[in-house]
């Protein structure tokens, strides 16, 4: 039936859902069918949503109806699960001493992500997030301690609820925004699954201690994520309150937020599939040919250079043979790391042994740009300035600046930047360390 409906249609489905919430009807069938009649629309084609949204509002009215409902069922056993294939929400009535532990919200999408798993949406209490469970879903809340003092009784309805995209969720000044991208490749979109919580049904905001939210995105080839949550008032995704807290990974997105609503994270989507396993294995392959036969130069012009005294006596070739050495190294390290770290997004090796390779690998790499600066200015000298060439030391000069100067970069990156080359575990155990040994 959602394929063929109308966007007048939809419309007075909303105005149907809305008469209904009115009524204040505590039946668990009524509230489970407009659970189910909120995923049926959630499957309309996108086109008609948008038109939807524009005419009547009807999807955002169809969310509004489905929270306002959720606030108000029956809950006979503390608890009420309903999952649908594009919507699952849990209703719980919860105690101040019950949330002043904080809960916890994780959810995935089945294997094929085309529904919701049911196995994969939990409601626990308690700070869980760093469970494997918590960091393995697509999405995770967690609710603080704080939300306790927004109680105006001794219990209160808590209401979790998820989507599986942003059917019902329409930005219709983001997708106006994306026509007008057709030619920079790629498109401004919601790249996560949405999760959601509510006390009472009421505006929750403002609040001492953040929410945190936790996103794997959907789609690998997105970048610059930005932190957002659903403004009915606007029906638009919104920064407000909300702050992104994880750094640089692409991987997991972290965010907090000082409100309670429905939360996501826009990010731009590039077209690009990634390579199938045939591609991936010939350019890995190419790779270690190209890095091998490479060193393999490198080495033959290391030793003719260093075993002919003749050779390496000159200035220009005393050149050559740092500059080759620098690369000899860098192409080491670099087949080191890409031989112990094959695939993306998995930790194969532990955090301190990755991070003194990245180390080598960017010490390796600004030594070389020295070195082939040196070259540059030492050309300079000989076909430009042609008279007067002789510089005293130059050499012992040129080895202090090209081998001496990288690890001064380093350290300043490392030292600003600590998260950019060790994960903030292992931040933390070095600064306690510090600590004790400060003390």
């Amino acid at each position: 039936m959602t394929e063929t409906i109308s966007t007048e249609g939809l419309e007075i489905v909303a105005d149907i859902l809305e008469d209904i919430t009115e009524i204040v009807s505590t039946d668990v069938q009524v509230t489970e069918s407009i659970v189910d009649i909120a995923s049926n629309i959630a499957d309309l084609p996108e086109e008609e949503l948008e038109m939807a949204e524009d005419e009547s509002g009807a999807p955002s009215r169809v969310v509004i109806s489905l929270e306002a409902q959720l606030a108000v069922v029956e809950v006979i056993h503390e608890t009420l699960r309903i999952v649908e294939p594009n919507i699952a929400a849990e209703v719980l009535d919860v105690t101040m001493d019950e949330i002043s532990q904080g809960i916890t919200v994780f959810v995935s999408a089945t294997s094929d992500g085309e529904s919701i798993s049911e196995d994969h949406f939990q409601v626990a209490e308690g700070d869980l997030t760093q469970e494997p469970g918590a960091l393995e879903a697509q999405a995770t809340l967690f609710i603080p301690s704080v939300l306790a003092d927004r109680f105006s009784g001794v219990t209160g309805r808590l209401v979790i609820t998820t989507h599986l995209d942003t059917a019902l969720f329409r930005d219709n000044g983001l997708t106006e925004l994306n026509r007008n991208r057709n030619q920079t490749g790629f498109t401004r979109e919601l790249n996560s699954r949405i999760i959601a919580a509510s006390i009472n049904n009421e505006a929750i905001e403002d609040l001492e201690e953040t929410v945190m939210i936790a996103f794997t995105p959907i789609n690998p080839n997105g970048t610059n994520a930005t932190c957002v949550s659903y403004d009915f008032d606007n029906n638009q995704w919104s920064t407000r309150g909300c702050e992104k807290t994880s750094n640089g990974s692409i991987d997991r997105i972290t965010c907090e937020c000082n409100h309670l609503t429905n939360f996501g994270i826009l990010m731009d989507i590039y077209g690009l599939e990634g390579l199938s396993p045939q591609a991936d294995f010939i350019l890995e392959i190419i790779s270690y040919v190209g890095c091998c036969m490479s060193i393999l130069g490198l080495v033959i012009t290391i030793l003719t250079y260093a075993l002919n005294k003749k050779l390496r006596d000159r200035k220009p070739n005393q050149i050559i043979l740092s500059l080759s050495s620098s690369l000899l190294c860098l192409y080491i390290v670099f087949l080191v790391m890409i031989s112990v770290d094959t695939e993306r997004g998995v930790e194969e090796i532990p955090p301190l042994p990755c991070s003194i390779l990245a180390g080598f690998l960017h010490y390796f790499t600004l030594s070389s740009l020295f070195w082939i600066g040196v070259e540059g200015y030492n050309m300079h000298i000989l076909f430009v300035r042609v008279l007067n060439t002789y510089l005293p030391q130059f050499m012992r000069k040129a080895s202090l600046v090209a081998w001496g100067e990288p690890p001064s970069i380093n350290y300043l990156i490392f030292d600003c930047r600590l998260e950019a080359f060790l994960p903030k575990c292992v931040t933390s155990m070095i600064e306690k360390a510090s600590e004790k040994i400060t003390c």
